[in-house]
C-alpha cells in the first residue's frame, strides 16, 4: 500500500492535524509534545483497526466518535497493474470509503499479521537500536538470535532466558521436590471424592482428623528446626569457602613474619622511614655538592675574563633616549623642506588674494614686496566677524528695497501705457474698464512723469485727441531724459566709482526735468479722465502706485546712506555696491584661512627646525664622551649605540654571574647542613651488626605486615559474622578441596531439609483443610463442586508445565532452523549500507562457519580478529541499525512475494546520537531504502529535518499545542485553567501507575499520556 495523507478527524487534542506522507523518506519534525506519538498511534489505528474501548486518545471525544481520514493507492485492479487511489475512514466500525461502502484490508495479505508484529518488525526506536547494538557487542556474533531479530525485531535471546526460567520453576516445584505438588492435589482429590461420597462427616473421623492435623503440625515444627540448624552450617560452610583464600595467605604470611623477626634486628617503620630517606639524601646530597663546586670553578673563570667600559655603561641612560628618538627626529628633518615648499606656495595664494581684494592698490601685487609686508597687509584686511554679518544683513536689505523700486517702477510705467492706451482715438469704455482692472508689476520714475503730464479735459473730439497728442509727446520726451540719466549712472555706480560733481549736477538737473515733465503729463492726462468720467478709479490706483514708489525710494535713499556709512566704519571703500561686497566677502574669508594657515605653518617650521638643532647638538657632546667624532652626527650616534650595548651586555653578564655565584655559595652551604644531617641520622641507627642487613629484612616486614593487613580486611568481607581469630584457625590450614566438598554436602543436606519442611508444610496444610471439610456439614453438590474445582487446579498445574515444555523445545527448533541463503542475502545488503553509514570504517560484514556455528564476522579498521565485541558503542548501532534496514527490506520483499504489499516503516529518533556529518549520511542511506517503500523519520532535532530537505525528502513541521488557559470540552464543560503553564512531571507519572499506565522514572512522558492527565477531570475520559 502507499499513504499519501494522514488526518487526525477525530483524534485526541491533534484532532483536525493532518500530514501529507511522500512516496519515500518522509520526516516528521517537532519539538516535544508536538503529535508525533499521536500520529504514529494513528497510522497504526489506520493499518489494523481502531478499537473504541479503552483508547488512549478518546479524552475529547468518546471512543465511538474516534475517526481518521486516509489518502491512499487502492489494490491492483486492471490487468496492467495500474492502481486507484481511495479515501478511507476509519473509525470503530470498520474502514468505509468516503460514500459509506465498506473495505476490505488488502494490506493485510503478506507475513505481518497483527498490530504488535507490524510496530516489532517494520519500527525501530531509539532505545530499540541501543538494545540491538548492545546485542551486537554481547552476542559475540551468533547469527541465529541476531538475524531473527533483525528479521522481526524480537529479541528471542530475552524470550528463551523467560523461557527457560519458568521451565526451571516449573522443575524444582515437580521434578525437584520429587512430585510432592502433584501428589498433593491428587491427595486432595481423592479426599474431595470421599468427602461428596460420604456427604457427612463422623465425630471419629473429625478425632482421627485432628489427631493426624495435630501430628502433621509437630512434624512440621520438626522439619523446620532442623532445616534451620542445617542452613546454619551450610552459611557457616560457604563463608569458610569463601574465607579460604586470605585466610591461608594470612597463616603463612604471619609464619614468614615469625621467621624474619627471628632472624636478626628489625627497625620501627619511623626508624625505617628515617634510615631510606637519610640514605638517599646522602647519596643525591653528595653528587649535588660535587655539582655546585663544579659550577663555582666556571663561575669565576667567566667573571675573570670579563672586561666593562664603565664610562660606556654611565653613558647608557642618555645614549638610549636618543635612539628612541632618533626616528622622530629624523623624520622632523624630512619634512623641513615640504613645510618651506608649502610655506611659498602658501605665501603666492595669501598674495594673490589680497591683490584680488584690493585692486585699487597695486603695489602688493610686486613679487619683490618682503614676506612679512604681505602677511601683515593680509591681516589688515582681514574684517571681524560681527561686522561681516552687519555687512551682510545690510546688503541684503539693499538689495531688497532695489527689487521693490523696481517693480514699483514697472507698475507705473505699465499703468500709464495702458492710460494713454484707453485715450488714443478707437478706444471703448470696455478696454479702458479691463485695462483698469488688471494689475501690473512695472513701474518707475517715468511712470509718475507720465501720470503728471496727463492731457487736459476738453469738449470736443478733436481737442481730446490734440491733448492726448501733446500728452504722449511730453511723456516721450520726459522717458528720453530719464534714459539719458539712467544711462549715466548706471555704470559707474555698478563699478563702485563716484562720477565728478559736474556730471553729478548734470544728472540731478536731467532727473528733475524728466520729473516735470512727467507731471505735466499726468496733470493732462488727468484732467482728460476727469472730464470723460472713466479714468477716475485708474487715476487713485495710479496715485497710489506713485505714492508706493515714492516711499520705497526714499527708503532706498536712507538704506544707501546707512551701506555706505558701515562701509567707511569697516575701512571699505565706500563706493562698493552689495554684490562688489559679497566678492570681497568671499576673498576675505579664503584670505583669513590662508593667514591662519601660514601662522601655523611657520609656527611648526620653527618648532621643528630648533628640535633638529637640538637633537644634533645633544648627539654630538654624547659621542664627544664617548670619543667618537665625525662630521654626520648620525653615524656617530649609531657607533655610539653599538658601543654602549657591548658595555652593557658585558655589564648585565657579569652582574648575573656575580649573582649566580652568591647564589651558588648559598645553596652549597644549605645542602652541606642538609648532608650533615642525613649522616647523623645514619649514625644513630648504626650498631655493631649489619645496617644494609637490617634495612632489608625490616622492608621485608613491612611488606608483610601490609601484605597481613590487606587479608585480614579480605577475611572480614568473606565472612562479616564471624570471629576472624576462630575462622583463621578452623580453615587457614586446612586443605581448599575438603571445604569445598564439606559446603556441597552442607548445601545439599540443607536443599533436602528445605524439600522436607515443604513437604511438611503441604501436608500440614491439607491435613487442616480436611479437618476443616470434616467438621463442616455440607449438601452433596457442594461436596461435588469442591472436588471439581481440586480436579481442575491440578490439571492447570500440569498443563501449564507442558505448556512451558512446549515453548521451549519450539524455541530451540526457531532457533535451529537456518536459511543460508537467505541470511547471507541479508548480510551482503547490510555490508554494502554500513560501509557507507561509517564513511567506510566498517568495510564489510561476511558469515563465517567454524565448528558447526554460524557467526557474524566484521572487517573493520582496528580490528584484529573480527570480533563485534571489539566495536564501539556508537560504530554496533550503526552495524545494527545496517542489518535492521536489511531486514527490514527482505521481510517486505517477502510480503510482496506473497500477493500483498509493503507497509509503512516507522523509525522514531534513531538518529538522535548522531552528528550532522553521520546524520546527513544516514538519511542518504534510508533514503534510497525508500525507493520502493515508505519509510517515516520520527525526530525532534531540527538538524535531522534541515539536513532530509536538502537531500530532497519529504518534510513535514509539527507544532506544539497552543497553551490555552480555558478550553470547551466536547460536552461544553470549560477545562480548568493551568496556573504555571507547566505540569509536574512526577505528579504525571503518579497518576498514570495509579490508573495502571506503565510509564518509566526518567526520560519524556509519552504524548497521550500528559494529555490524558491534562483532561483527566472530564467526563468522557477513558482509559
Amino acid at each position: 500500500m502507499r499513504l499519501h495523507r494522514l488526518e487526525l478527524t477525530q483524534y485526541g487534542a491533534f484532532t483536525g492535524r493532518a500530514i501529507d506522507v511522500g512516496p519515500g523518506l518522509t520526516v516528521v519534525h517537532g519539538p516535544n509534545e508536538s503529535g508525533k506519538s499521536t500520529l504514529s498511534h494513528a497510522l497504526g489505528d489506520l493499518l489494523w483497526g481502531l478499537t473504541a474501548r479503552s483508547h488512549p486518545y478518546a479524552f475529547r471525544v468518546t471512543g465511538p466518535q474516534l475517526r481518521i481520514t486516509a489518502d491512499l493507492s487502492g489494490p491492483a485492479a486492471a490487468s496492467d497493474g495500474s492502481v486507484d487511489d481511495i479515501t478511507l475512514v476509519v473509525d470503530s466500525r470498520a474502514w468505509r470509503s468516503l460514500d459509506g461502502v465498506a473495505v476490505e484490508p488488502w494490506w493485510r495479505a503478506g507475513p505481518i499479521a497483527s498490530r504488535e508484529q507490524w510496530a516489532t518488525s517494520l519500527g525501530l526506536d531509539r532505545d530499540r537500536l541501543r538494545s540491538g547494538g548492545r546485542a551486537v557487542l554481547a552476542g559475540g556474533g551468533d547469527l541465529a538470535p541476531l538475524l531473527f531479530r533483525v528479521r522481526s525485531g524480537v529479541d528471542l535471546d530475552a524470550a528463551r532466558a523467560t523461557l527457560h526460567a519458568a521451565a526451571d520453576k516449573h522443575y524444582k516445584k515437580y521434578a525437584g521436590a520429587k512430585g510432592v505438588s502433584v501428589r498433593l492435589a491428587v491427595t486432595v482429590v481423592d479426599r474431595a471424592r470421599s468427602a461428596t461420597a460420604a456427604a457427612t462427616s463422623s465425630g471419629a473421623e473429625v478425632a482421627r482428623l485432628r489427631v493426624e492435623h495435630d501430628g502433621q503440625v509437630a512434624g512440621f515444627r520438626a522439619a523446620d528446626r532442623h532445616y534451620a540448624e542445617l542452613r546454619t552450617v551450610a552459611q557457616t560452610a560457604e563463608e569458610s569457602v569463601r574465607a579460604w583464600p586470605p585466610a591461608a595467605g594470612l597463616v603463612a604470611t604471619r609464619e614468614r613474619l615469625a621467621t624474619l623477626r627471628a632472624g636478626g634486628r628489625v627497625l620501627e617503620p619511623p626508624d625505617l622511614r628515617a634510615h631510606d630517606d637519610a640514605r638517599t639524601g646522602v647519596n643525591d646530597l653528595t653528587d649535588l655538592l660535587a655539582r655546585r663546586d663544579d659550577l663555582l670553578r666556571g663561575l669565576d673563570e667567566q667573571i675573570a675574563g670579563l672586561e666593562v667600559d664603565d664610562d660606556a655603561v654611565a653613558l647608557g641612560p642618555k645614549t638610549d633616549e636618543l635612539r628612541e628618538r632618533r626616528g622622530v627626529e629624523r623624520a622632523r628633518a624630512a619634512s623641513i623642506p615640504d613645510l618651506r615648499a608649502e610655506l611659498a606656495a602658501l605665501l603666492e595664494k595669501i598674495r594673490a588674494l589680497v591683490a584680488e581684494a584690493t585692486p585699487e592698490d597695486p603695489v602688493v601685487a610686486d613679487p619683490a614686496m618682503p614676506e612679512d609686508t604681505i602677511v601683515s597687509a593680509a591681516a589688515g584686511l582681514l574684517i571681524a566677524a560681527d561686522v561681516t554679518d552687519r555687512l551682510g544683513r545690510a546688503a541684503t536689505h539693499l538689495r531688497e528695497l532695489r527689487r521693490k523700486v523696481d517693480s514699483a517702477r514697472d507698475e507705473v510705467e505699465t499703468a500709464l501705457g495702458r492710460r494713454v492706451e484707453r485715450s488714443a482715438p478707437g478706444g471703448s469704455d470696455t478696454e479702458v474698464r479691463g485695462s483698469e482692472g488688471g494689475g501690473s508689476e512695472g513701474g518707475g520714475s517715468e511712470g509718475r512723469s507720465a501720470a503728471s503730464r496727463a492731457p487736459e479735459s476738453g469738449t470736443t473730439e478733436s481737442s481730446t485727441t490734440s491733448l492726448e497728442a501733446d500728452v504722449l509727446g511730453h511723456l516721450t520726451e520726459s522717458r528720453e531724459q530719464r534714459d539719458r540719466a539712467w544711462a549715466l549712472v548706471r555704470e559707474p555706480w555698478l563699478s563702485g566709482v563716484l562720477p565728478a560733481d559736474g556730471l553729478r549736477a548734470q544728472l540731478a538737473s536731467e532727473v528733475e526735468a524728466a520729473l516735470t515733465n512727467a507731471d505735466h503729463a499726468s496733470d493732462a492726462l488727468a484732467d482728460q479722465a476727469e472730464s470723460a468720467g472713466r479714468l477716475r478709479e485708474a487715476d487713485a490706483q495710479l496715485d497710489e502706485r506713485v505714492s508706493h514708489l515714492d516711499r520705497l525710494q526714499h527708503d532706498l535713499a536712507v538704506q544707501q546712506s546707512d551701506w555706505v556709512g558701515l562701509l567707511i566704519a569697516a575701512t571699505l571703500p565706500p563706493f562698493l555696491d552689495p554684490d562688489a561686497w559679497e566678492v570681497r566677502r568671499t576673498t576675505a574669508g579664503e584670505l583669513a584661512v590662508a593667514v591662519g594657515h601660514h601662522v601655523t605653518l611657520s609656527g611648526k617650521l620653527a618648532a621643528e627646525q630648533t628640535a633638529v638643532a637640538q637633537f644634533a647638538g645633544e648627539t654630538r657632546e654624547v659621542c664627544a664622551r664617548l670619543g667618537v667624532v665625525g662630521d654626520d652626527h648620525w653615524a656617530s650616534l649609531e657607533s655610539s649605540v653599538v658601543r654602549v650595548d657591548a658595555a652593557r651586555t658585558d655589564s648585565v653578564k657579569a652582574e648575573g654571574l656575580r649573582t649566580q655565584r652568591a647564589g651558588t655559595i648559598v645553596e652549597r652551604d644549605q645542602l652541606a647542613v642538609e648532608l650533615a644531617g642525613h649522616e647523623a641520622v645514619l649514625a644513630r641507627l648504626t650498631l655493631d651488626d649489619d645496617l644494609a642487613d637490617v634495612t632489608r629484612r625490616s622492608h621485608e616486614v613491612v611488606t608483610e605486615l601490609e601484605r597481613e593487613r590487606v587479608l585480614l580486611e579480605q577475611v572480614r568481607a568473606a565472612a562479616p559474622r564471624a570471629d576472624v581469630d576462630d575462622l583463621i584457625r578452623r580453615v587457614g590450614r586446612r586443605d581448599q578441596a575438603d571445604l569445598e566438598a564439606e559446603e556441597t554436602e552442607a548445601k545439599e543436606r540443607t536443599d533436602a531439609a528445605l524439600i522436607l519442611r515443604d513437604s511438611a508444610n503441604e501436608l500440614r496444610t491439607t491435613a487442616a483443610a480436611a479437618l476443616e471439610t470434616a467438621q463442616q456439614v455440607g449438601s452433596a453438590a457442594d461436596l461435588h463442586a469442591r472436588e471439581v474445582e481440586a480436579t481442575e487446579l491440578l490439571a492447570a498445574e500440569v498443563e501449564e508445565y507442558l505448556q512451558t515444555r512446549i515453548m521451549v523445545a519450539l524455541l530451540e527448533r526457531v532457533l535451529a532452523v537456518e536459511t543460508p541463503e537467505e541470511d547471507n542475502a541479508l548480510v551482503a545488503h547490510a555490508s554494502r549500507l554500513v560501509g557507507r553509514l561509517t564513511d567506510g570504517r566498517v568495510t564489510g560484514l561476511t558469515v563465517q562457519e567454524a565448528l558447526g556455528l554460524r557467526r557474524l564476522r566484521i572487517e573493520a579498521m582496528g580490528l584484529a580478529e573480527g570480533v563485534p565485541a571489539e566495536l564501539s558503542e556508537g560504530t554496533a548501532d550503526q552495524v545494527f541499525l545496517a542489518l535492521r534496514l536489511a531486514g527490514i527490506r527482505q521481510l517486505q520483499e517477502r510480503a510482496v512475494a506473497l500477493g500483498g504489499g509493503t507497509l509503512p516503516v516507522l523509525l522514531d529518533d534513531v538518529l538522535m546520537a548522531s552528528d550532522d556529518a553521520r546524520t546527513a549520511v544516514a538519511l542518504e542511506v534510508i533514503l534510497e531504502e525508500a525507493r520502493d517503500q515508505q519509510i517515516l523519520v520520527l525526530t525532534h532535532h531540527g538538524a535531522v529535518a534541515g539536513a532530509a530537505e536538502l537531500l530532497g525528502a519529504t518534510v513535514v513541521a509539527l507544532e506544539p499545542l497552543p497553551d490555552q488557559g480555558v478550553e470547551p470540552t466536547p460536552l461544553g464543560r470549560p477545562r480548568a485553567a493551568r496556573s504555571d503553564g507547566a505540569e509536574d512531571p512526577s505528579r504525571i507519572r503518579e497518576w498514570a501507575r495509579a490508573e495502571g499506565i506503565v510509564v518509566g522514572d526518567r526520560g519524556r512522558i509519552k504524548g497521550w499520556i500528559l494529555e490524558a492527565y491534562l483532561a483527566r477531570d472530564e467526563p468522557d475520559v477513558d482509559l
